[in-house]
């Protein structure tokens, strides 16, 4: 129990039911009592990778209990840690990797080359077991604010100018690696190896995602023959579709079925953002550019917003709804000298999801010395944020073909709403040669072309 409260374990009691308890006290048939519940981490192992356990073992020294550096080593009889000046301990590449029932390391012959004990300098083993990778991972996110430190584990500039994490990213081992990775902090911290303006918590937030089910909505198993791999999806529609699709699907930490249907659809939203970046086109007029210029900076306010809350499925959504615009006022080139400047924006929301493909946009399209990912991030203007604005669908025989954005104050004008809709090339080509019987208008809402 010392070591509980060295480390700060902390342990809830529960809670006995009164009544029952009192019952069983009086009655002496039962009694209270409290068991305390602590797992070993055995961290061992008997495989290659990791690194090498530090011990040695002396058979001379393995008769009697000893005392090594003023600590007691009962039990350890002829085990000793490796000095200081020693470390690391390397793995050894002369290894034999087939199955003998103990370490690879145990057939290398160099690991054990010139090994003597540190107590009596007689020739002595090393342990051939490795740690558990576990070990690596529990501290290494402190070792990498400073790799190149050869004095210490990491500086303790390095440390405060990058420590604790703000975000704390797992999949299905997070629990188990918190937990190790926390007690490795603590125990810096109680060290004094860590400022103690920093806490002694090394994560200020965890995010676990959710599952990704098989398309039977059952866990990915070859049991079940539902698996999904990677490189399928590469092969036929490539990594960018992959990312955008994964993080499209849903929710971040929500469990989601997989959808071939869903990665397909990623990959045709790719394809139109690819279209409108290699077709020679434009704005024809202001107004179709304000239009496209609304769109643009609310995006911008929105898709920096959900990336920072990891809200990547609103986020992808949001682009989506920018690239319809684009495409919709997407006609013969006019002298809008701010399409390219929206083309360079749409490039930079979409790096982080499809960031080959619009790498390869940024430098071989828009002819970018450097890369999009070095980019500064796009600003949105807060005046475009705020527009009092309706959206009339239009429609042919019930069935939406299109759409305009208006100020509110046009919401009932049907004349002119209509002229407007009739105008649109999108709508133009369904009603072209058609007779209109009649035309259905719900103010700020619909407007409704019946043709025959």
């Amino acid at each position: 129990m010392e070591f509980v409260r060295k480390y700060k374990i902390d342990i809830v009691e529960k809670p006995f039911n009164s009544s029952i308890e009192k019952l069983a006290i009086e009655g002496k048939w039962g009694k209270k009592e409290v068991n305390y519940h602590l797992r070993d981490w055995l961290i061992s192992r008997q495989r290659y990778w990791g690194c090498p356990i530090p011990m040695v073992y002396c058979e001379s020294c393995a008769s009697k209990d000893i005392s090594f550096k003023g600590q007691a080593f009962k039990g350890m009889a002829g085990w000793f840690p490796v000095d200081e000046k020693e470390l690391p301990v390397l793995l050894p590449e002369d290894v034999d990797f087939l199955p003998h029932g103990e370490s690879p390391i145990a057939r290398s012959k160099t690991f054990q080359k010139g090994v003597k004990c540190p107590k009596c300098g007689k020739p002595a083993t090393r342990e051939v077991d490795t740690m558990d990778t576990y070990v690596d991972s529990s501290w290494y996110f402190i070792r990498f604010v400073d790799p190149k430190n050869n004095r210490e584990i990491a500086s303790n500039e390095a440390i405060k100018a990058w420590l604790p994490i703000d975000h704390y990213v797992g999949g299905g081992h997070v629990v188990q690696h918190l937990l190790f990775a926390r007690f490795f902090w603590k125990f810096l911290f109680d060290e004094g190896l860590i400022d103690k303006l920093l806490g002694d918590e090394p994560f200020l937030k965890l995010r676990a995602p959710g599952w990704i089910l098989g398309e039977d909505s059952r866990k990915m198993s070859k049991r079940w023959g539902n698996v999904v791999t990677p490189d399928d999806i590469f092969l036929k529609f490539g990594a960018d579709t992959l990312r955008v699709y994964e993080m499209f699907m849903g929710p971040f930490d929500v469990m989601k079925p997989w959808s071939m249907a869903g990665v397909e659809g990623a990959h045709r939203f790719l394809g139109r953002v690819w279209r409108l970046f290699n077709n020679e086109s434009g704005i024809t007029n202001q107004e179709s550019g304000n239009e496209v210029n609304i769109e643009m900076h609310q995006t911008i306010k929105k898709v920096t917003e959900d990336i920072e809350e990891m809200k990547f499925n609103t986020a992808i959504s949001s682009i989506m709804e920018l690239v319809n615009v684009m495409t919709e006022y997407k006609v013969h080139r006019d002298s809008i000298t701010s399409w390219a400047e929206y083309l360079e924006t749409l490039a930079q929301l979409l790096a982080p999801f499809a960031p080959h493909m619009m790498e390869e946009i940024w430098v071989e399209k828009l002819e970018k010395p450097f890369s999009v990912h070095t980019s500064e991030w796009p600003k949105y203007d807060a005046k475009y944020l705020k527009v009092d604005q309706v959206t009339i669908v239009i429609q042919i025989n019930g069935k939406m073909r299109g759409s305009l954005n208006l100020e509110s104050g046009m919401r009932n004008q049907e004349s002119e709403i209509t002229k407007m809709a009739k105008s649109e090339l999108n709508i133009a080509k369904w009603l072209e040669g058609k007779n209109i019987v009649k035309t259905i208008f719900i103010p700020g809402k619909v407007l409704n072309f019946v043709i025959e």
